[in-house]
């Protein structure tokens, strides 16, 4: 959408982490995130995981629609 992907990086970081927490799984992620940094050093893995699921492409197509009906103030 015209924005380069390394700009709206941080954005999408904080949206994720708010898509957790609101569906009570941010501390669950951020634990297992730093026990097993090692071997995931990009969380990808342990995210999948915290989220219990395997198909990431549907879980990115709901989140995206979940990110478009937040509403900022």
């Amino acid at each position: 959408v015209g924005v380069e992907l390394s700009a709206a990086e941080p954005f999408l970081r904080s949206v994720l982490c708010y898509y957790l927490q609101e569906h009570g799984k941010l501390v669950d992620f951020y634990q297992a995130f730093t026990k097993d940094v090692g071997d995931d050093p990009s969380g990808y893995a342990t995210l999948k995981k915290t989220l219990g699921v395997d198909d990431m492409a549907k879980w990115q197509d709901e989140w995206e629609e979940w990110v478009s009906e937040l509403r900022f103030r």
